[in-house]
């Protein structure tokens, strides 16, 4: 489901996922502080559902909103970063290789520090260094 973003007014009639109806009395049930601050409402490609609302000062520090973007730019930022598809992990389906993965980088870099506080001649570092390499990239291959 797209999510679409607007700023909520107290102007413009919803419903809610409930069925009740959303005006601006039924949404100062649900949230006393609508009108005292700015507010998202996460909305269908109508306009006529409230799936939720959103704090727009939370969402700015949550998407990280650059603080040059006006209001309008910052609701439209939000939206499009809710909107990407989430990249899938590089793992199974029980998450084991993305696990391992982070055990391999930090195993990775004790290697390197133990490399550069151990090994005081220069060629021998390197070549460690490129065989750390070649192995680095295997495992990216498998």
């Amino acid at each position: 489901m797209q999510v679409i973003l607007e700023k909520y007014t107290g102007t413009k009639p919803y419903v809610f996922p409930d069925g009740k109806l959303a005006d601006k009395n039924g949404v100062l049930e649900r949230y006393p502080t609508a009108l005292s601050v700015t507010w998202l409402a996460h909305t269908d490609e109508g306009g006529e559902m409230l799936w939720y609302l959103y704090l727009l000062s939370s969402f700015r520090s949550v998407y990280n909103v650059p603080s040059s973007l006006n209001e309008t730019q910052a609701i439209q930022y939000i939206e499009d970063k809710m909107n990407e598809v989430p990249r899938e992990p590089e793992s199974d389906i029980y998450g084991r290789i993305t696990a391992l993965e982070n055990v391999c980088d930090a195993l990775e870099q004790t290697l390197q520090i133990l490399i550069e506080e151990t090994v005081t001649d220069k060629n021998r570092r390197a070549e460690i260094t490129d065989i750390f390499e070649i192995v680095k990239s295997i495992q990216k291959d498998e």
